[in-house]
């Protein structure tokens, strides 16, 4: 994630459900009173999130192990 612009700081949070969000920006912006949300962007659902496999409920159905040893697979060529 990068940042330009007059602000500083990205939050990412992964939350049960939309109706969520206002209290956590509460809790957020409560705990750290020097705090001001200038914008958000809401992602509805991630089909996968840092290696879990999700369900169609949006839950954990289990974890995918990451190989960190493997090397990626090469991106094609450029035509």
């Amino acid at each position: 994630m990068s940042i330009t612009g007059p602000h500083g700081l990205a939050i990412a949070l992964t939350l049960r459900s939309l109706e969520d969000l206002p209290a956590c920006a509460s809790t957020l912006m409560r705990r750290m009173p020097g705090l001001r949300i200038a914008d958000s962007s809401v992602v509805p659902h991630c089909h996968k999130f840092a290696a879990q496999v999700l369900g169609p409920d949006g839950r954990r159905t289990r974890t995918v192990p990451p190989d960190i040893w493997t090397r990626p697979v090469p991106l094609p060529a450029a035509r």
